[in-house]
């Protein structure tokens, strides 16, 4: 039996396939978002691509693949955005993946209707099952969707939360973003 942290060989492959699309998705459109809003800084770090390599953290891809929770980056230059700029290039993220979640949705659908189809390629617990890969790529999408929108920081809501406050409110708000991650 092929198993890592209690989750089996054939979990954490359907997880990695996820992690090959949802990230870079969610990235890419961070970058494609700040680029075409005048923010050069995601050109320059060379995200301005769909390849994962480029946008996935090891250890939140490792956190990822273990826990179903994780994280990747685009740099961005706040200052040459301003706060309702920023506040576009963090929702273009969960945006991004919920454009995926409905992409995949009637295809996931599908498969999962049919036993030929959800059943196929898959291979016990060590090679996950069409069917396991359409339901992760649809449900991990969404809840990286849904979890991105908290207004806590670091994560992409505290950002758009900044952005549609008044500055009377957002002005003390950036003082407690700053601690977001502890």
């Amino acid at each position: 039996e092929y198993r890592l942290l209690n989750l089996t060989l054939s979990a954490v492959i359907a997880r990695a396939l996820v992690l090959l699309v949802a990230f870079p998705a969610h990235e890419g459109a961070h970058a494609v978002v700040a680029d075409r809003l005048g923010d050069p800084t995601p050109r320059r770090a060379g995200r301005m691509t769909w390849n994962p390599i480029k946008h996935l953290d090891l250890v939140g891809s490792l956190l990822f693949l273990a826990f179903g929770f994780g994280w990747a980056s685009t740099p961005v230059d706040p200052a040459r955005l301003g706060r309702r700029n920023m506040a576009l290039v963090s929702i273009a993220g969960p945006v991004a993946n919920l454009l995926v979640a409905v992409l995949l949705a009637l295809p996931a659908r599908y498969v999962l209707a049919s036993p030929t189809l959800r059943n196929m390629f898959g291979y016990g617990e060590i090679f996950p099952s069409l069917g396991t890969i359409m339901f992760n790529m649809v449900y991990l999408n969404l809840l990286l969707f849904m979890f991105n929108l908290l207004p806590l920081p670091p994560l992409d809501g505290f950002s758009i939360l900044m952005g549609i406050v008044p500055y009377s409110v957002a002005q003390p708000l950036a003082k407690v973003g700053q601690f977001g991650p502890l």
